[in-house]
């Protein structure tokens, strides 16, 4: 496969997303909250308790100690690709954009 197509694959991808209450279910029980916007929009808004880790860092710059992972972003398209880029090696969820925190919570 070439480049090209693995970045249709993971942009075509769709896993599923969870509701905030089960993200707040899993962050209650260990889950790390990532937000895998821009640090810019990071600094600008972020959901209380997430830590940044752009997508383009994802998954070199997750936590070691992460035992599982609660993704966000802007719209939903980069937590669905960093969670593509994890796979299977650590228990991932989507929560998708940012707006379904406070939509749903």
């Amino acid at each position: 496969m070439n480049v090209v197509g693995l970045i249709r694959g993971l942009l075509d991808a769709r896993g599923d997303r969870i509701t905030a209450e089960e993200a707040v279910k899993h962050i209650a029980e260990g889950a790390l909250l990532v937000d895998v916007r821009s640090p810019l929009e990071f600094a600008r808004q972020h959901i209380e308790g997430a830590i940044n880790v752009p997508l383009r860092s994802v998954p070199e710059a997750i936590p070691q100690k992460a035992t599982a992972i609660v993704l966000y972003c802007a719209t939903g398209r980069r937590s669905r690709m960093a969670q593509r880029l994890i796979g299977d090696s650590i228990p991932c969820y989507d929560l998708g954009p940012m707006s379904a925190w406070s939509v749903q919570r």
